[in-house]
């Protein structure tokens, strides 16, 4: 499970804290209800983009994902004045978010130094067929993300009704304890299984990069739908985790795949699949851009397949409106 999730709740509820209190000190910042909210929602997004800082490869790219997520798609789901809503969300956030984000990064970086996985595009010279293989795989990534969700389907059936049976028949408390233990079990066996589906991906970058050329596709793919499945059981037995760290390194292996199944440079299919496959359902592509930029130090050129290949799998998922049905099928 993805350390985001848990550094997210835990940073938007200290900014939640700090607003509430600095409205008891200060109580005439507050006499605008507006103006609370607004100030309430603002250190919301603060404390995330520094729970998110500490963790990605630059704060420049926690402040990208935060303003994303925070704008993407919530005009129609939204009220007129919500702060979340994109076309009200004040560029002046900025001078909240860039100093959490930026802060939480120098911290962390005190005691724990990023590490580059690879210089893969300063080393690799730009190919002008590169759009042309990111279209093909924006395509892949769009397929690896519809089965990741799908997975997430099949596990909620299997793992929702064994926790209904065993509710009706021990209680809540049992259904708790039974859930979270089949979870820890179903980890372990996949960790046995394919040693690199430990953590939440995010560690296992680096030696599944460096040492790709010693592993062989049916461990690499056996490798991403380990990791695909022990992410859900975990997710619907109760335990707590983002998505993020798990979809991008799916997307590291697959790439890997893709690399020796299509023919097509490494340096070029693993960077595009990092960002492509949680790009898919996920609408925040400069973010997705900007992560494998950062991870494999790419140059201006190598950038364009990342972001074709980001918004083609974005486009097949979401843009057509595919996953929208598919989710609104599902409600009724």
């Amino acid at each position: 499970l993805g350390l985001e999730a848990g550094l997210g709740a835990l940073g938007g509820a200290v900014g939640l804290l700090s607003a509430e209190a600095l409205h008891r000190v200060v109580p005439i910042v507050a006499r605008s209800e507006a103006d609370a909210e607004l100030r309430r929602r603002t250190y919301i997004l603060s404390g995330i983009a520094a729970g998110f800082g500490a963790i990605l490869p630059s704060p420049f790219i926690a402040v990208l994902l935060v303003g994303e997520c925070a704008s993407a798609g919530t005009e129609q789901h939204a009220p007129e004045g919500e702060f979340m809503a994109g076309r009200k969300l004040p560029k002046k956030v900025l001078f909240f978010l860039v100093p959490a984000a930026t802060s939480s990064f120098v911290v962390r970086y005190m005691f724990d130094p990023a590490q580059l996985i690879a210089k893969m595009g300063v080393l690799v010279p730009y190919d002008n067929m590169s759009p042309l293989y990111a279209v093909l795989l924006g395509a892949v990534a769009a397929l690896v993300g519809f089965v990741f969700l799908i997975v997430q389907v099949l596990t909620k059936l299997i793992v929702g009704g064994l926790g209904a049976v065993i509710e009706r028949t021990l209680g809540k408390p049992a259904r708790q304890i039974i859930l979270a233990s089949i979870a820890g079990a179903v980890t372990g066996c996949g960790i046995y299984l394919y040693p690199l589906a430990y953590s939440s991906g995010r560690s296992a970058m680096l030696p599944t990069t460096k040492f790709r050329d010693s592993l062989s596709t049916e461990v690499l793919l056996g490798t991403a739908l380990t990791k695909t499945i022990t992410y859900w059981v975990g997710t619907h037995s109760g335990l707590v985790g983002g998505m993020f760290f798990p979809l991008m390194y799916v997307g590291l292996v697959a790439g890997e795949v893709c690399s020796r199944w299509f023919g097509i440079n490494d340096a070029i299919a693993i960077p595009v699949m990092v960002g492509a496959v949680p790009a898919s359902f996920i609408t925040a592509p400069l973010t997705m851009l900007a992560l494998p930029v950062g991870m494999f130090v790419s140059g201006p050129l190598n950038t364009i397949p990342i972001f074709v290949g980001v918004v083609t799998s974005n486009t097949i998922l979401v843009g057509t409106g595919f996953l929208g049905r598919l989710m609104l099928r599902g409600r009724r």
